[in-house]
């Protein structure tokens, strides 16, 4: 099951933080946050964080199969196929929607499920064209939501309003030769009564605007404008924000990617902002916008607005400049996002006002430390235990090194990875070089050193001189 803890934000008692596995998506419902994250069989979850920070697991809104997201199969001798499950969650504050697709030995299907906060969700609905892509276009605004077209070979979005169950749903397609998700990169987002829907033809790609309640396109950016990796956002009167890869690359700390560019139904040009982000993931509403940008060795979350303001930093350092960073989601006045932990991840959801007024919630820290005075033994066979206290969790490497200025390694520890409290760390049995077995029993002063990884900066590394009976490490 996925880990849960209590709330790690103490500086902010509206605020809250949990941990989980790897985070997929983290989406803002009202008051709420809905999350999408692996348990530790690498199973898609979906779970709630509720208005007092407190979490619970939504096993109501699993999908018919308990299916990992990559599974091998063997099909011959010597021949292996990979399936797996893709999850994919949209919500409001009323309403929770639940995508999931299959690719199993026999045959690749899919489908949703729809529900809300406060009532049991429906029966699964099985949707063929959820399974023919690669990411699995979703979204809700308020009682409506957007799924793919359950026939495999049309090429659209159907929305469906609940309020309004007379009403025939709208299908939403893209021009003629373009296709949805062919990236690993959001297709639909609907904000009020606009929907905005990305598509892409080879290099080329195009975002357009619909009113999705008459069905009529608004306006669209033409594809002279777009590669066919663009990410977007859109907020309740129709505004989009844009982010590409930049075609001309500057050398900068982040990810090459285009200024951030908005458009509007009145006008529908580019206005383009000083600001280049670390990803082409984007969140716009109430004219502001939320995007990854560069913090020293890494990335993180940064606000601006349509007109070009100085951004104010939300997060603490998120990971690397890379594209898939952990997910985040914004609805102009609150935040919520993954961020890499000790051990996991944690999902943070915080107040753009209470961030203002105190500064963003750092990153963790991860201490690491030897346990008591006496926590190394030394065991036959060439094996030694080393007790070790973490009291945030950790993970990293550790080793076996000589003494002195110019020390080299004797014995690779390999990797670990520790929860909460304290914990043992075991040798490799025989992992010293050969040439010790022939000599005779003689003690021999060594350098135990275990660095513990951090979510913020570099390692933390913690050593300690011991002696040792080198013919016990010996073949």
């Amino acid at each position: 099951m996925v880990q849960v803890r209590g709330s790690a934000d103490v500086t902010d008692p509206e605020g809250g933080a949990f941990w989980t596995t790897v985070t997929l998506q983290t989406v803002l419902a009202g008051r709420r946050v809905a999350i999408s994250a692996y348990d530790h069989e690498v199973i898609p979850r979906v779970l709630l964080m509720r208005r007092n920070g407190s979490v619970r697991l939504l096993p109501e809104f699993d999908g018919p199969l308990d299916l990992p997201a990559i599974t091998f199969y063997r099909f011959a001798p010597h021949a292996y196929a990979v399936g797996g499950q893709t999850q994919a969650i949209a919500a409001s504050s009323t309403l929770l929607v639940v995508a999931n697709s299959y690719s199993t030995r026999n045959s690749d299907f899919g489908g949703y499920r729809v529900g809300g906060f406060h009532r049991p969700p429906g029966r699964w609905h099985r949707c063929p064209g959820i399974a023919e892509l690669f990411a699995i276009p979703l979204a809700v605004s308020g009682s409506a939501f957007a799924h793919p077209i359950c026939d495999a070979k049309s090429i659209g979005v159907v929305v469906r309003d609940l309020r309004r169950r007379g009403s025939p749903a709208r299908r939403l397609k893209p021009p003629a030769g373009y296709r949805l998700g062919q990236l690993d990169l959001p297709s639909v987002k609907m904000a009020g009564r606009f929907l905005a829907l990305r598509s892409g033809e080879y290099s080329k790609g195009v975002l357009q605007v619909f009113d999705w309640r008459s069905g009529r396109e608004v306006y669209r950016v033409p594809p002279s404008e777009l590669s066919d990796d663009f990410g977007f956002s859109v907020q309740p009167d129709g505004k989009v924000a844009i982010s590409q890869r930049d075609i001309a690359p500057v050398e900068t700390s982040c990810e090459r990617h285009t200024r951030i560019a908005w458009y509007s139904p009145r006008e529908p040009w580019p206005h383009t902002l000083p600001y280049r982000p670390c990803g082409p993931e984007l969140a716009m509403a109430r004219d502001r916008i939320v995007y990854p940008g560069s913090a020293g060795l890494g990335s993180a979350l940064f606000m601006t607005d349509t007109r070009g303001r100085k951004p104010l930093r939300l997060s603490g350092m998120l990971g690397s400049w890379d594209p898939s960073l952990p997910p985040f989601d914004f609805d102009g006045t609150r935040i919520a996002y993954g961020q890499t932990a000790c051990i996991d991840e944690r999902v943070v959801r915080d107040k753009i006002r209470s961030i203002a007024r105190r500064g963003y919630l750092r990153a963790m820290t991860c201490p690491l430390q030897f346990a008591g005075r006496n926590g190394i033994d030394e065991g036959w066979g060439g094996t030694i235990s080393v007790r070790v206290r973490c009291p945030a969790g950790c993970k990293g490497a550790w080793s076996i090194d000589t003494v002195g200025r110019h020390h080299r390694m004797l014995v690779d520890g390999g990797d670990f990875r520790l929860p909460p409290g304290i914990g043992t760390l075991h040798s490799v049995e025989s992992a010293l070089p050969h040439k010790y077995a022939s000599r005779k029993p003689a003690h021999r002063r060594v350098r135990l050193v275990i660095r513990a990884q951090q979510p913020n900066g570099p390692d933390r590394t913690a050593t300690r001189t011991i002696t040792i009976l080198t013919t016990r490490l010996a073949k």
